[in-house]
């Protein structure tokens, strides 16, 4: 959009220089936030000064103090606030805008410099003035509250740190589930800014871990623990937006006060946007007047959403899970926990990285010696060998880095290998690249014997020998699951839907590499959909799982059958155990597809109930009471196309939303016949499949690694795809 505008202002004959450099000044201000500082010190230098007002000319000499603090150029910084005070000439009164980001910005430099003391002095001034004016939970107050926090530190003030920082989480972690209903697109500067404050806040906390009390280091470890649930809850927004619109749509109770929410939210958003541009505004009563009325009708906004919440919480506790963004503590996590029991929360940044390990009697936190960059390269690469595109016969099957795998394991587990001790099951919440691998297809020793053929990969330590891995998308998903998610109390053993009627060529993989299925609005182009491949094998599969479970030809919807409209139909609530052997498709990999979907046999014409694609936000409206949701289907649990994407898939978040506790969902494409291998492995014991999910699976993988008959198997390409969510 600014290119445009750019090229707009070149077309237009006369003078409009100012408004350019308005402009540039905004766009500069876009680049910082994507971390893109190099063009925004450009853009910046661009901008005649002699264009701007004195206050303006503070700005942008302040901006260009703060691009060149962040490119660690202090002296040049120095130089450029020292102009930017000069402009100032007490032209704007103390409290507003431009001095209170000035003052700050210059007293980040200060930090920089190792002048602790005059930063804190700074600091201090700066944050009273914010706080009247209402906006301390604003994104660039977080990012600004780091630095404050490390000159704290520094200067000895640890207990004053740690109470700052309690505050920011708190304010924090109610202005992000208010900015849920905004669109993730709009708010990634935001969200930028956001993760990077929080990720440097867990780097301070633990660095100087060594010299501090015992009563710190543990409420540090804590608050740590806290900050990492606020930064993944960032990157679940535009999922859980599509799921409110769709559930505001229906005509019930709940949505009847989403709507309700849904306004209100809108109009503290609106108020939110109109303080900071008022409090811009230097002096004059009106301004003054004009500020107090924002804030206090902004208070007033806010307690109607906090009313809002309380209702939603107490009436819809599921609802409420979805879209809270308040993390747990500890202590409270660790009551989720069984004696056998261990959670893996994993952060990674390009500052430190960390696992935390939570078990019901301690909880610990190890840094891990990987930045986010490398992890995802790393994955990447791993993934080169699990992959089966363009493989069309077992000599062409790729080699998997077997080195590679056992080095991730000595980086991601080996540092808190001595507190599972004890462990039967392992919950993981990944973040970064893990969110794209399955952590049991790590190698826990030292790989010795060559690879000769596939059938000597069955050799090798592979964790899911040693643990029954579960991922969870959150930590807040555990009390979901513990809390709300009893036993099921379905009658019907099964029901499957599957083999699609589509007119592609037989597959032996789900899913596609590319097409336009959506040509108007959100209902997808049929005609595109029904050119996706045929999966036969996937009745053959669902034939199995119903024998296995005593499920009849009726609880199997296949074919011209396995149509979107018959999920909807269909009563789902009265059954255990439920199939999707399909293609999966993520959004974002299809053009126009911007929720994952699953395919199903589309009609003559599309419309909005059925156009042959269950989207997530649709997905999450089910009534559904199951033990299992098996998503038999590609790329399901995959990250959003890159190694760093956001994890479990929305698919997958919507299913474990509608009532399944436990889902089994898949990585990447895989090979049709390997899938009716696994799950008809996973339900040859049916009491053990229903009643300990994880186990379950363990001991289905670790039939196929071991499988004789089809040694092939051993190789994770066919085996690993798998996870379980949930459970």
């Amino acid at each position: 959009l600014f290119n445009r505008a750019f090229k707009i202002f070149e077309r237009i004959e006369g003078d409009h220089q100012e408004a350019l450099s308005s402009l540039k000044f905004d766009f500069a201000l876009l680049k910082e936030a994507q971390s893109k500082l190099e063009e925004a010190r450009s853009l910046f230098n661009e901008i005649d000064p002699s264009l701007r007002s004195p206050s303006r000319k503070a700005t942008l000499s302040g901006s260009l103090g703060r691009i060149h603090t962040k490119l660690g150029n202090l002296e040049e910084a120095k130089g450029y606030f020292a102009e930017a005070f000069g402009q100032l000439n007490n032209n704007l009164r103390e409290e507003s805008s431009r001095i209170i980001r000035l003052q700050a910005d210059y007293a980040a430099l200060l930090v920089r410099m190792g002048k602790y003391s005059e930063a804190e002095k700074i600091y201090r001034t700066v944050f009273q003035n914010i706080l009247s004016t209402g906006l301390k939970d604003h994104p660039l107050v977080l990012a600004g509250s780091v630095d404050y926090v490390e000159a704290l530190i520094k200067i000895g003030k640890s207990s004053e740190a740690f109470e700052i920082m309690e505050d920011l989480i708190a304010s924090y972690g109610q202005r992000l589930t208010r900015q849920m209903s905004k669109s993730l697109s709009d708010l990634t500067p935001e969200r930028n800014i956001v993760r990077e404050s929080l990720e440097r806040q867990i780097s301070l906390l633990f660095s100087d871990n060594e010299n501090q009390k015992a009563e710190y280091r543990s409420r540090h470890v804590d608050q740590a623990f806290r900050l990492t649930q606020l930064i993944r809850s960032i990157g679940a927004a535009e999922a859980i937006n599509k799921m409110g619109a769709r559930f505001a749509g229906s005509d019930n109770d709940l949505a009847k006060i989403i709507r309700v929410r849904q306004d209100a939210v809108a109009n503290w958003r609106s108020l939110d946007s109109a303080m900071i541009a008022s409090i811009a505004v230097s002096g004059g009563m009106g301004a003054e007047l004009r500020q107090s009325e924002l804030a206090k009708e902004r208070m007033e906004t806010e307690n109607r959403i906090a009313n809002l919440d309380r209702q939603i919480s107490s009436e819809f506790p599921e609802y409420y899970e979805l879209i809270s963004s308040k993390p747990l503590n500890g202590a409270e996590v660790q009551k989720l926990i069984g004696k056998d029991e261990a959670l893996l929360v994993y952060l990674t940044s390009d500052v430190d990285s960390f696992v935390w390990v939570l078990r019901s009697d301690r909880i610990k936190v190890a840094p891990i010696d990987l930045t986010r960059s490398d992890l995802n390269q790393q994955i990447t690469e791993l993934r080169k060998g699990l992959h089966p595109q363009g493989v069309t016969s077992l000599s062409q099957v790729p080699p998997f880095d077997r080195n590679l795998a056992y080095g991730l394991y000595k980086k991601l587990i080996k540092p808190i290998e001595p507190d599972l001790a004890g462990v039967r099951s392992v919950m993981i919440v990944p973040d970064g690249g893990l969110q794209a691998i399955p952590m049991g297809l790590l190698i826990t020793e030292p790989p010795s014997q060559t690879i000769n053929n596939l059938g000597d990969y069955r050799h090798e330590s592979w964790l899911i020998r040693r643990f029954a891995l579960t991922i969870l998308p959150s930590v807040n998903s555990l009390r979901a699951l513990r809390i709300f998610a009893s036993g099921s109390h379905a009658t019907k053993p099964f029901k499957g839907f599957g083999d699609p009627a589509l007119d592609g060529e037989e597959g032996i993989t789900r899913g596609v590499e590319q097409a336009d299925l959506f040509t108007r609005g959100a209902v997808a182009n049929v005609n595109e959909v029904r050119k996706l491949n045929r999966l036969p094998e996937t009745r053959e599969e669902l034939e199995f799982i119903a024998q296995s479970l005593g499920a009849g030809k009726s609880d199997l919807f296949l074919g011209e059958a396995a149509t979107e409209k018959a999920v909807k139909d269909e009563d789902l609530s009265d059954v255990r155990v439920l199939a999707f052997a399909t293609h999966g498709l993520l959004g974002g990999h299809f053009s126009g597809v911007q929720e994952p979907s699953l395919v199903f046999t589309p009609p003559d014409e599309g419309n909005e109930t059925d156009d042959g694609l269950l989207k997530a936000s649709e997905a999450a409206q089910l009534k559904l009471n199951a033990d299992w949701v098996i998503l038999s289907a590609c790329d399901t649990a995959a990250a959003d196309g890159s190694p760093d994407g956001e994890g479990l898939s929305g698919l997958a978040r919507a299913f474990f939303y509608a009532g399944a506790r436990s889902l089994l969902v898949s990585h990447w494409p895989v090979l049709s016949n390997a899938a009716k291998k696994i799950t008809g492995e996973l339900f040859s014991d049916v009491d053990i499949a229903m009643n300990e999910h994880a186990i379950a699976l363990q001991d289905a993988l670790v039939k196929i690694i071991n499988d004789e008959e089809s040694p092939f198997l051993s190789h994770p390409m066919f085996w690993a795809s798998f996870s379980l969510v949930g459970g």
